[in-house]
């Protein structure tokens, strides 16, 4: 195995704990919706000469509880290759609707789970909050910002990640996001394994994200 094929083997794990997938979702969906989802992406590293973001798959469902309260679930594709279960749970609430230029804004929490399935010891658990605030541009399109706080209970850190992103209609059901997001900004990244891959000030690492979304059942 080549150097640059270890060193991305060190760093897809990594990707669990500073980024695992696009912000979902944007807006709560209507009551008894169902909306497959998939995410594609993630932090940029160094590998083979050149600046890649790292492939890390999720893919999961939204279900509107209410119109106003959304559940959501994925599992961690990527993580699997590794023999770690990882998967992630969590609900969405509409704070505030959009009002000419208050845009609406959706507060979500969630919690990540990953077993190592080899070992069958190493268990973590990362609760996460998160606020995005969105424009609606047509009936179908979004632009989003916001920030997301992760929580790691064993070294008692706080990762922050501020995130910007557009959502569009492909097709009558099908919907792209596409997202970049400020990972762990509050961490300073000029040292370590991260150093220079894109950093901003010397602060976290830049991730770019692809998302996907099906309307299932309406």
């Amino acid at each position: 195995m080549n150097r640059s094929c270890r060193r991305l083997l060190i760093l897809l794990p990594l990707s669990i704990l500073i980024g695992c997938g696009v912000t979902q979702p944007i807006r709560t969906i209507p009551a008894g919706e169902v909306h497959l989802t998939g995410s594609f992406g993630g932090g940029i590293i160094p590998f083979g000469g050149i600046a890649i973001p790292v492939p890390y798959l999720t893919a999961g469902a939204q279900y509107g509880y209410s119109d106003a309260f959304t559940v959501f679930g994925n599992g961690h594709l990527t993580a699997a290759l590794f023999k770690d279960v990882g998967l992630d749970l969590g609900g969405a609430y509409r704070a505030v609707r959009q009002e000419g230029i208050v845009p609406e804004l959706t507060l979500a929490g969630r919690g990540y789970f990953f077993w190592d399935a080899v070992r069958g010891s190493t268990t973590r658990l990362y609760p996460s909050l998160s606020a995005a605030a969105s424009y609606q541009l047509s009936e179908r399109s979004l632009l989003y910002f916001g920030t997301e706080g992760l929580y790691q209970q064993s070294t008692s850190d706080l990762f922050l990640a501020p995130f910007a992103g557009y959502t569009f209609p492909v097709h009558e059901r099908w919907v792209l996001q596409l997202e970049t997001k400020w990972l762990a900004a509050n961490k300073d990244m000029r040292h370590g394994i991260f150093e220079g891959a894109a950093s901003v000030g010397g602060y976290g690492n830049v991730g770019i994200y692809c998302g996907v979304q099906w309307e299932a059942f309406r």
